[in-house]
């Protein structure tokens, strides 16, 4: 692993091990930046710089074969598909929501139904309007699904207590 990271430290920076744990660079990345930020005092313009780049990235690679689609800067897309580029408004976000403490519980079933509804709106005019067949992680739609999952899950803090999923969460990671 070190050997291909030494001689692919760009891949690495944008993919991380790919196609396992991608996840864990970008965060670790998103991380840093809103640390960064919050250090700084510019985290109030955090959240618009990272919808922009989710959107850009959007363009890029959902979108590609739209008449709004941009050609990808990077020559290998899937390297945009595991990047910062993407991960960044989450952190963001969960963020500016634990600045208040209570929101409504309607907010969540709200966001989370209005998330499926635009995710099969979204995938099904990308599909047969525009011959979108590639698989994907984010479309517009994944903003509100996983919103309203996050409220959801704020405003039912004990769902799941007396099942197998606390035992089974603890090892999450290393079963992934």
């Amino acid at each position: 692993l070190w050997e291909w990271v030494s001689l692919h430290p760009i891949q690495f920076f944008f993919e991380g091990t790919a196609p396992h744990l991608w996840f864990v660079m970008s965060l670790i990345i998103s991380l840093g930046v809103l640390a960064a930020a919050v250090q700084i005092k510019t985290e109030p313009y955090l959240l618009p710089v990272a919808s922009l780049l989710y959107l850009y990235g959007l363009l890029m690679v959902t979108y590609r074969t739209t008449p709004i689609g941009l050609p990808p800067v990077i020559e290998h897309i899937s390297m945009l598909r595991e990047s910062p580029v993407f991960s960044l408004v989450f952190p963001v976000m969960g963020y500016q929501i634990s600045k208040r403490s209570r929101y409504p519980a309607w907010l969540g079933t709200g966001l989370l139904v209005l998330g499926v509804l635009l995710l099969v709106l979204e995938t099904g005019l990308l599909r047969y309007a525009y011959q979108f067949t590639r698989s994907t992680r984010f479309y517009l739609s994944t903003i509100p699904l996983g919103l309203g999952s996050f409220f959801m899950a704020l405003a039912h803090p004990r769902w799941g207590s007396g099942t197998i999923l606390p035992r089974l969460g603890r090892m999450t990671i290393g079963v992934y």
